[in-house]
């Protein structure tokens, strides 16, 4: 599955307010996923028809790719910063 993190920023403070995973998307299209009708806790894809096992891993991957996806638009625009709540798990990242 690919996820495509959606950052909010507000461009003349050069902040990063918040950070939202997204949905998972097939990575054989690159279309949303959504929720499978014949399996229970599935990731489906409307176009291609793959089924993707879903977990409580899930939630807990949604935290990581928010960050990795902060990450990297701070690594490409160097003079904005993140918000408050979102500069110490970068901070930690940077150092790991």
């Amino acid at each position: 599955m690919l996820w495509h993190p959606a950052l909010t920023v507000l461009d003349d403070d050069k902040l990063v307010i918040s950070g939202k995973a997204g949905l998972p998307h097939c990575a054989r299209c690159n279309k949303a996923l959504g929720l499978a009708a014949a399996v229970k806790e599935a990731w489906a894809c409307s176009e291609c028809g793959d089924v993707r096992p879903g977990s409580d891993v899930d939630f807990f991957t949604l935290e990581g790719v928010i960050q990795e996806g902060l990450k990297a638009f701070l690594l490409k625009n160097p003079d904005f910063a993140p918000a408050g709540c979102l500069a110490a798990p970068v901070r930690a990242l940077q150092s790991a």
